[in-house]
């Protein structure tokens, strides 16, 4: 049985309910549910309408990260949450929880950055509003001691209640444009007092599956 049915079915909720609350028709939810195949644009909203940890829906080949809480000597430990960082419209899901650590030799995590590891976190991004730079499902690791504009570059940013990576930009009149490295997508422009930074994104980590 798939994970999607189980939960449905011990809160009562009918597949046309489901998909009222997913944005889905109820022929979608029942192919999801017999393929036990989620498409990975609508795992947070599952996540959300089920009241589930996203973490819990993501496929095997996926899950790159064990949630040890036990680190080995001469290692870094940096914090995993529980937050979808979105490259799209932006995701509706800003806990922060942490879920797990991912372990690092501390050699190698010297050759990304010298920060507090305390400041360090990890989250998984969803949308193409990023791509070629950060493709649906890769990992960012972002400073958060670093909530304001330092230089242009790429930001974990918070809009309404949504987080967002996008790339910063800075203008002669003092404006920011708030750009995407697809060209689909518009370029927005803010004054930078608007702007909530969450973060610099200090690191990215390709999720890409081989074999």
């Amino acid at each position: 049985m798939s994970i999607i049915k189980e939960k449905r079915e011990e809160q009562r909720i009918s597949q046309n309910e489901l998909g009222k609350r997913v944005g889905l028709s109820q022929q979608q939810i029942n192919k999801i549910e017999r393929d036990d195949n989620i498409p990975l644009k609508h795992i947070p909203a599952f996540a959300r309408a089920l009241k589930i940890p996203v973490t819990d829906l993501l496929p095997e080949s996926f899950r790159i990260i064990k949630f040890s809480q036990a680190p080995s000597p001469d290692t870094v430990s940096i914090a995993v949450l529980d937050a979808r960082a979105c490259c799209g419209n932006g995701i509706e899901n800003a806990d922060d929880k942490v879920v797990g650590y991912w372990h690092i030799p501390e050699i190698e995590y010297k050759e990304i950055t010298h920060a507090n590891p305390d400041n360090i976190k990890m989250l998984r991004v969803f949308g193409d509003s990023m791509e070629p730079t950060l493709k649906d499902g890769d990992w960012v690791l972002v400073d958060i001691s670093r909530n304001f504009l330092d230089s242009d570059g790429l930001y974990l940013i918070k809009k309404t209640t949504a987080l967002a990576v996008k790339r910063l930009q800075t203008t002669v009149s003092g404006d920011i444009l708030i750009k995407s490295d697809n060209t689909k997508y518009d370029t927005e422009r803010e004054p930078l007092s608007v702007i909530v930074i969450v973060g610099k994104v200090v690191y990215t980590l390709k999720a890409e599956k081989v074999g």
